[in-house]
């Protein structure tokens, strides 16, 4: 048997918000492990975006989960955000490389 400890900690997850594990995430999708509806993980993903002041936009994946991108309010803007990053990233990279060769 799970231990009433253990049960009331993973139960917090779901009846109390526990917004910081999304604030560093651009997105989420819903899957039926959650425990929620997706009508329910809907809400509890739009009561987040209130609270913290982050946009959000619902679509879905290329699995047709359900998912929910933040700080983008379109998929125009959050692919034009992600192809910026991206670039950001392989320019990183490129430094690191570099970096890496004139320290051998």
């Amino acid at each position: 048997m799970i231990p009433k400890k253990i049960k009331n900690k993973l139960n917090k997850n779901l009846t109390s918000p526990n917004w910081a594990r999304y604030d560093d995430i651009r997105a989420t999708a819903w899957h039926e492990a959650t425990g929620l509806l997706v009508e329910e993980w809907e809400e509890h993903i739009e009561a987040y975006c209130r609270d913290r002041g982050r946009d959000c936009f619902f679509g879905t994946n290329e699995f047709g989960r359900p998912v929910a991108v933040f700080d983008a309010k379109s998929n125009k803007e959050y692919v034009a955000k992600i192809k910026h990053e991206r670039f950001l990233q392989e320019k990183n990279y490129d430094e690191i490389i570099k970096a890496q060769r004139t320290q051998r």
